[in-house]
């Protein structure tokens, strides 16, 4: 009997090896598929959009200058609607396909209205983010307003904005980028309860 359940534990063992070394090629092959779909979706509509978690220098750079020469900057974020979702229509595959070629395609259109010194980003959420060197709040609010009618005209869904300015609101990106997002649930719901009056 002894011998008999170290072997059945033996073998429950070596299924749970197999069946992690088969997840984790599952995983890889998820992953690889997904930066694939990317690299369609950004070929077809090519774009200077960074991920958020790859541009901490530039970011830091423009935060410094800001800091050192006592100049204004902005951040400007962008989000489709829960209502708009990307791919909310779709499943699977097609889902994934879409989210990427909408997230491309927004990308593209926030880069065509956006500044050549402004330096755009997207986040894991799809929250588009422009970092505005130069501009203060006034002219943050001018260039979201222009941004966010030619999202709204290019993909034909609803999207939500929101600005924060250095120094006035947060000494930092982070403080910045939480502040304008903070402002996005409210401004959302707000439409949403304008939709249903």
């Amino acid at each position: 009997p002894l011998l008999r359940t170290i072997e059945e534990l033996s073998v429950q063992f070596l299924l749970i090896e197999i069946a992690a070394a088969l997840s984790h090629n599952v995983g890889v092959q998820i992953n690889q598929v997904n930066s694939l779909l990317g690299d369609v979706a950004d070929g077809s509509y090519p774009n200077r959009t960074l991920d958020l978690k790859m541009a901490s220098d530039s970011i830091n750079t423009e935060m410094n200058r800001s800091r050192r020469y006592s100049r204004p900057l902005s951040v400007l974020v962008f989000q489709l609607t829960r209502e708009a979702s990307i791919g909310k229509e779709f499943k699977g595959v097609e889902k994934d396909l879409f989210s990427h070629f909408m997230a491309a395609k927004i990308g593209r259109i926030v880069n065509e209205h956006a500044r050549q010194t402004d330096l755009i980003m997207r986040d894991y959420d799809y929250r588009f983010i422009v970092l505005c060197p130069e501009t203060n709040e006034q002219a943050a609010l001018t260039l979201a307003q222009r941004i966010y009618q030619a999202i709204v005209n290019g993909v034909d869904r609803q999207a939500v904005w929101s600005t924060a300015s250095f120094p006035d609101e947060a000494l930092s990106f982070d403080g910045l980028f939480e502040r304008a997002v903070s402002r996005l649930a409210p401004i959302e719901e707000k439409e949403k309860a304008e939709l249903v009056n």
